[in-house]
């Protein structure tokens, strides 16, 4: 019956990472005839055979119960601490005892309990982690079981395992003197997830030192400042945010707090990168921006974080913001500036074929309308996988007048289509807009033009999202 009642609270909650679970199942059946008892050690006497002592890991597992009151019983007289108030407490059995605090003990119980989240290390699974499944299930009613088990690796430093005869240990109380407390912080918490086993990277933490002061003096910098009005790249700049938060977001969600560092750290600095290359900030998308970053951030460097909110004149802790509200993410304004940084790196390449090293004009000439059309009637029959069956699918088009170049072409693009296909008239505008972009790349004359605007012949090589480019 014990080990039917902890399946049950383990079938019930969410695992951290899902994949311990199978583990758990093995212990729990393993575990189900291990004696609640033992006969010397330190520990609490069985209540009714004192010679006896209660195996330590079945009396020791339900504490977190114990936290939620604590504060309380040190207002309560030892005298009054017995079975009658815990019985009260915690499980609303009995007659209300004559306490002080007593209706406050029960009231902060309920708020708190069932727990959310217990987390430990992944060699704790076969003991004090299940007991803690097997005791909950035992003691309390089914509506208090725990709603989540965390499990995680084991620590490392610097690649190396941890021992005290190596001394290559840390104390928590000893880093902030070392590397303060925001890049400790984030250091731990980019070390590992999962099951992985984390490491503590001592030349991280000194990088992001250095970092994040840099990326503070950013934000106050520049918040607020900026040109108006939104071009297509501020849109990507904003679109980016929104994959980022629902990204961050879900790895939160999962405590993947190495991947969501990734996305709110190291992805919106890449982000920011690129965006500050291509254009003047917007006033708009750079509030927006920098706002999201702060609050985003706020969980892994908090002392940073609330100094960037005071200084870019927000009231109150950024740590009671809303954190960003996840969007849909416009694939299209991604997909046109991807085409914008791949045509970017074509024409690089381009010049380098020629040896060209300063061009006095590149033009730049999009794919006629037809190819566009079979991109598109290609990715509707997207589960043929077989050449010749994918000619005589788009074949039943009106695409049949180009015959020879649909056959040529669905041979050589069938596995390269891009994943969000632009309307001609979406990619010319993306280029179009990214014109003064280039100009200031290459130092030239940009034209970009459509199929009909000119008679080059290297203007019928040209692709969706992969133009023509014609240097002179």
């Amino acid at each position: 019956m014990a080990g039917q009642a902890a399946h049950q609270a383990l079938n019930k909650l969410t695992l951290y990472p899902e994949k311990a679970r199978q583990q758990f199942d093995y212990v729990v059946d393993w575990l189900n005839d291990w004696a609640c008892t033992r006969e010397y050690g330190l520990g609490t006497k069985l209540p009714w055979d004192q010679d006896w002592v209660i195996e330590s890991l079945s009396d020791s597992t339900i504490y977190m119960a114990y936290y939620t009151i604590a504060h309380h019983l040190q207002r309560v007289p030892a005298d009054k601490v017995d079975d009658a108030l815990f019985d009260y407490v915690f499980l609303g059995k009995d007659k209300r005892p004559d306490i002080p605090h007593i209706d406050d003990m029960r009231a902060e119980f309920e708020y708190w309990y069932p727990l959310d989240f217990r987390n430990s290390g992944k060699d704790l699974i076969q003991n004090h982690l299940t007991f803690f499944l097997f005791n909950h299930a035992a003691i309390f009613p089914k509506d208090r079981w725990p709603k989540g088990i965390g499990v995680n690796g084991w620590v490392t430093v610097d690649g190396e395992k941890m021992s005290k005869s190596k001394g290559n240990f840390f104390l928590i109380r000893d880093l902030p003197q070392k590397w303060r407390v925001d890049p400790s912080r984030i250091t731990i918490l980019s070390g590992g997830e999962g099951l992985d086993d984390t490491n503590w990277d001592s030349e991280m933490a000194v990088a992001m030192k250095d970092r994040l002061e840099t990326l503070y003096e950013f934000c106050t910098t520049n918040y607020g400042t900026g040109r108006p009005g939104t071009k297509a790249i501020d849109k990507w700049l904003m679109t980016q945010v929104d994959r980022i938060v629902n990204e961050a977001t879900d790895a939160m969600e999962l405590t993947n707090f190495r991947t969501a560092i990734q996305r709110v750290y190291f992805d919106m600095q890449n982000v920011l990168k690129w965006y500050l290359k291509r254009t003047t900030p917007s006033k708009n998308a750079l509030t927006m921006f920098i706002e999201a970053q702060i609050i985003m951030l706020a969980p892994f460097t908090p002392i940073l974080c609330e100094e960037m909110w005071r200084a870019i004149g927000k009231s109150g802790f950024v740590t009671d913001a809303s954190w960003p509200k996840a969007k849909k993410v416009d694939t299209k304004a991604l997909a046109s500036e991807e085409t914008v940084r791949t045509v970017l790196d074509d024409i690089r390449h381009v010049l380098t074929i020629l040896k060209i090293s300063k061009p006095s004009i590149i033009t730049i000439v999009t794919a006629a309308s037809w190819k566009y059309e079979l991109y598109e009637a290609m990715k509707k029959n997207a589960t043929i996988k077989n050449p010749g069956e994918m000619i005589k699918a788009v074949m039943q088009t009106h695409l049949k007048q180009h015959g020879e170049d649909v056959v040529k072409l669905i041979g050589k693009v069938m596995n390269k289509l891009p994943s969000t296909l632009l309307a001609p008239e979406e990619e010319y505008i993306a280029l179009t807009d990214a014109k003064e972009f280039y100009t200031k790349e290459f130092g030239c004359t940009i034209e970009v033009l459509q199929p009909d605007q000119t008679k080059e012949a290297r203007a019928g090589i040209a692709l969706p999202s992969k133009p023509a480019i014609i240097v002179k």
